[in-house]
Protein backbone atom coordinates (compact mmCIF):
# COMPACT_ATOMS: atom_id res chain seq x y z
CA UNK A 1 0.00 0.00 0.00
CA UNK A 2 1.98 3.03 -0.39
CA UNK A 3 4.92 4.54 1.90
CA UNK A 4 3.71 6.74 4.89
CA UNK A 5 5.05 10.27 5.16
CA UNK A 6 8.55 10.16 7.79
CA UNK A 7 6.90 12.45 10.50
CA UNK A 8 8.53 13.47 13.81
CA UNK A 9 7.15 13.92 17.15
CA UNK A 10 4.95 17.02 17.96
CA UNK A 11 7.60 18.43 20.40
CA UNK A 12 10.48 18.25 18.45
CA UNK A 13 8.47 19.63 15.22
CA UNK A 14 8.35 22.83 17.84
CA UNK A 15 11.80 22.74 18.74
CA UNK A 16 12.99 22.63 15.03
CA UNK A 17 10.33 25.81 14.44
CA UNK A 18 11.60 27.65 17.54
CA UNK A 19 15.41 27.14 16.47
CA UNK A 20 14.19 27.58 12.68
CA UNK A 21 12.77 30.97 13.73
CA UNK A 22 16.47 32.02 15.72
CA UNK A 23 18.46 31.06 13.02
CA UNK A 24 16.04 33.21 10.33
CA UNK A 25 16.50 36.07 12.78
CA UNK A 26 20.17 35.45 13.04
CA UNK A 27 20.48 35.75 9.13
CA UNK A 28 18.46 38.84 9.19
CA UNK A 29 20.79 40.37 11.41
CA UNK A 30 23.45 39.41 8.97
CA UNK A 31 25.45 36.51 11.99
CA UNK A 32 25.50 33.71 9.79
CA UNK A 33 27.77 31.37 12.20
CA UNK A 34 24.89 31.81 14.35
CA UNK A 35 22.21 31.35 11.90
CA UNK A 36 24.06 28.41 10.68
CA UNK A 37 24.10 26.69 13.91
CA UNK A 38 20.72 27.45 14.74
CA UNK A 39 19.39 26.01 11.23
CA UNK A 40 21.48 22.89 12.22
CA UNK A 41 19.64 22.33 15.45
CA UNK A 42 16.49 23.11 13.49
CA UNK A 43 17.35 19.97 11.10
CA UNK A 44 18.03 18.06 13.81
CA UNK A 45 14.93 17.95 15.29
CA UNK A 46 13.40 17.55 12.02
CA UNK A 47 15.40 16.28 9.46
CA UNK A 48 12.39 16.22 7.27
CA UNK A 49 11.74 19.30 6.64
CA UNK A 50 12.56 21.06 3.75
CA UNK A 51 12.78 24.31 4.72
CA UNK A 52 15.91 24.12 6.98
CA UNK A 53 18.19 22.40 4.67
CA UNK A 54 16.81 24.98 1.96
CA UNK A 55 17.75 27.69 4.76
CA UNK A 56 21.56 25.93 5.46
CA UNK A 57 21.80 25.93 1.83
CA UNK A 58 21.52 29.96 1.71
CA UNK A 59 24.03 30.54 4.34
CA UNK A 60 26.51 28.05 2.92
CA UNK A 61 25.35 30.07 -0.58
CA UNK A 62 25.73 33.54 0.95
CA UNK A 63 29.19 32.26 2.51
CA UNK A 64 30.98 31.02 -1.06
CA UNK A 65 30.69 27.45 -0.11
CA UNK A 66 28.56 26.51 -3.39
CA UNK A 67 29.00 22.63 -3.14
CA UNK A 68 27.48 22.48 0.20
CA UNK A 69 24.74 24.66 -0.77
CA UNK A 70 23.98 22.69 -3.76
CA UNK A 71 24.16 19.89 -1.66
CA UNK A 72 21.60 21.47 0.67
CA UNK A 73 19.36 22.50 -2.04
CA UNK A 74 19.06 19.14 -3.64
CA UNK A 75 17.99 17.68 -0.04
CA UNK A 76 15.15 19.72 -0.05
CA UNK A 77 13.74 19.05 -3.10
CA UNK A 78 14.23 16.06 -2.24
CA UNK A 79 11.88 16.23 0.72
CA UNK A 80 9.56 18.49 -1.00
CA UNK A 81 9.35 18.53 -5.03
CA UNK A 82 7.31 21.56 -4.93
CA UNK A 83 9.85 23.78 -3.09
CA UNK A 84 10.45 26.65 -5.98
CA UNK A 85 12.14 28.78 -3.58
CA UNK A 86 15.41 25.57 -3.51
CA UNK A 87 15.02 25.10 -7.23
CA UNK A 88 15.71 28.50 -7.66
CA UNK A 89 18.57 28.86 -5.49
CA UNK A 90 20.11 26.06 -7.37
CA UNK A 91 19.72 27.24 -10.21
CA UNK A 92 21.39 30.71 -9.19
CA UNK A 93 24.52 28.73 -8.72
CA UNK A 94 24.17 26.52 -11.74
CA UNK A 95 24.30 30.42 -13.84
CA UNK A 96 27.42 31.50 -11.53
CA UNK A 97 29.15 28.06 -12.82
CA UNK A 98 27.87 28.48 -16.58
CA UNK A 99 25.52 25.21 -16.46
CA UNK A 100 22.62 27.02 -17.99
CA UNK A 101 20.92 23.98 -18.89
CA UNK A 102 20.72 22.67 -15.47
CA UNK A 103 19.73 25.60 -14.24
CA UNK A 104 17.16 26.26 -16.83
CA UNK A 105 15.49 22.79 -15.76
CA UNK A 106 15.43 23.66 -12.33
CA UNK A 107 13.39 27.06 -13.19
CA UNK A 108 11.07 25.62 -14.96
CA UNK A 109 10.68 23.05 -12.04
CA UNK A 110 10.25 26.10 -9.66
CA UNK A 111 7.84 27.55 -12.34
CA UNK A 112 5.93 24.33 -12.31
CA UNK A 113 4.20 24.87 -8.94
CA UNK A 114 1.20 26.84 -9.33
CA UNK A 115 1.57 28.12 -5.73
CA UNK A 116 4.91 29.87 -6.10
CA UNK A 117 5.09 33.40 -4.29
CA UNK A 118 7.43 35.07 -6.73
CA UNK A 119 7.44 33.34 -9.88
CA UNK A 120 8.81 36.58 -11.07
CA UNK A 121 12.57 35.76 -10.02
CA UNK A 122 12.50 32.49 -11.88
CA UNK A 123 11.28 34.12 -15.18
CA UNK A 124 13.76 37.21 -14.88
CA UNK A 125 16.75 34.89 -14.40
CA UNK A 126 15.84 32.70 -17.51
CA UNK A 127 15.78 36.02 -19.30
CA UNK A 128 19.26 36.44 -17.89
CA UNK A 129 19.73 32.94 -19.21
CA UNK A 130 18.52 33.12 -22.41
CA UNK A 131 20.66 36.63 -23.17
CA UNK A 132 23.48 34.56 -22.10
CA UNK A 133 22.51 32.33 -24.61
CA UNK A 134 21.89 34.78 -27.16
CA UNK A 135 18.04 33.76 -27.47
CA UNK A 136 16.98 37.25 -27.76
CA UNK A 137 13.30 36.52 -28.33
CA UNK A 138 12.90 34.19 -25.45
CA UNK A 139 14.22 36.59 -22.84
CA UNK A 140 11.97 39.32 -24.40
CA UNK A 141 9.35 36.72 -23.70
CA UNK A 142 9.67 35.71 -20.00
CA UNK A 143 11.55 39.17 -19.11
CA UNK A 144 7.54 40.82 -20.21
CA UNK A 145 6.34 38.42 -18.30
CA UNK A 146 8.01 38.67 -15.41
CA UNK A 147 7.59 42.88 -15.19
CA UNK A 148 3.54 42.02 -15.82
CA UNK A 149 3.75 39.70 -12.53
CA UNK A 150 5.63 42.43 -10.39
CA UNK A 151 6.29 45.72 -11.41
CA UNK A 152 8.63 46.31 -8.98
CA UNK A 153 11.34 43.49 -9.51
CA UNK A 154 14.45 45.77 -10.32
CA UNK A 155 16.55 43.38 -11.98
CA UNK A 156 13.53 42.73 -14.52
CA UNK A 157 13.95 46.21 -16.03
CA UNK A 158 17.62 45.76 -15.61
CA UNK A 159 17.68 42.71 -17.91
CA UNK A 160 15.22 44.12 -20.13
CA UNK A 161 17.58 47.12 -20.27
CA UNK A 162 20.62 44.73 -21.39
CA UNK A 163 18.69 42.08 -23.85
CA UNK A 164 17.86 46.16 -25.84
CA UNK A 165 21.01 47.72 -25.66
CA UNK A 166 22.61 44.08 -27.29
CA UNK A 167 19.77 44.33 -29.92
CA UNK A 168 20.19 47.81 -30.76
CA UNK A 169 17.09 49.31 -29.20
CA UNK A 170 18.68 52.25 -27.29
CA UNK A 171 15.73 54.49 -26.44
CA UNK A 172 14.11 50.85 -24.39
CA UNK A 173 17.39 49.80 -23.19
CA UNK A 174 17.83 53.47 -21.20
CA UNK A 175 13.91 53.67 -20.37
CA UNK A 176 14.48 50.27 -18.67
CA UNK A 177 17.22 50.67 -17.41
CA UNK A 178 16.51 54.18 -15.77
CA UNK A 179 13.10 52.36 -14.47
CA UNK A 180 15.56 49.70 -12.46
CA UNK A 181 17.26 52.24 -10.89
CA UNK A 182 14.01 53.95 -9.81
CA UNK A 183 13.52 51.11 -8.36
CA UNK A 184 17.22 50.59 -6.66
CA UNK A 185 19.42 53.71 -7.05
CA UNK A 186 22.41 51.80 -5.99
CA UNK A 187 22.13 48.91 -8.21
CA UNK A 188 24.93 49.56 -10.48
CA UNK A 189 25.08 47.18 -13.28
CA UNK A 190 22.53 49.43 -14.67
CA UNK A 191 24.35 52.78 -14.12
CA UNK A 192 26.86 51.33 -15.79
CA UNK A 193 25.44 49.84 -18.35
CA UNK A 194 23.55 53.24 -18.73
CA UNK A 195 26.93 55.34 -18.76
CA UNK A 196 28.10 53.19 -21.62
CA UNK A 197 25.09 53.83 -23.59
CA UNK A 198 25.41 57.59 -23.10
CA UNK A 199 29.14 57.11 -23.38
CA UNK A 200 29.27 55.24 -26.87
CA UNK A 201 26.03 56.06 -28.34
CA UNK A 202 25.30 59.76 -27.53
CA UNK A 203 29.26 60.13 -27.89
CA UNK A 204 29.22 58.88 -31.75
CA UNK A 205 26.43 60.97 -32.28
CA UNK A 206 27.61 64.62 -30.79
CA UNK A 207 31.05 64.06 -32.61
CA UNK A 208 29.41 63.48 -35.71
CA UNK A 209 27.58 66.73 -35.28
CA UNK A 210 30.93 68.73 -34.21
CA UNK A 211 31.62 67.69 -38.04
Amino acid sequence: YGCATPSVSKTNGLKSGFYYRMGAGYYQDGNYIMAMQEFIKAARYNPYSAKNYNAMGIVYMETYREGKAVSCFKKAVSLDGGFSDAYYNLAVIYVKRGLYGRAEKNLKKALANPFYEAPFKSYTLLGKIYIKERKFDKAEKVLLISGALDKKYFRTYYYLGKLYFLTGKQAESIANLKDALKLNPGYVPASSLLREIYHVHYGQVNRKGEK
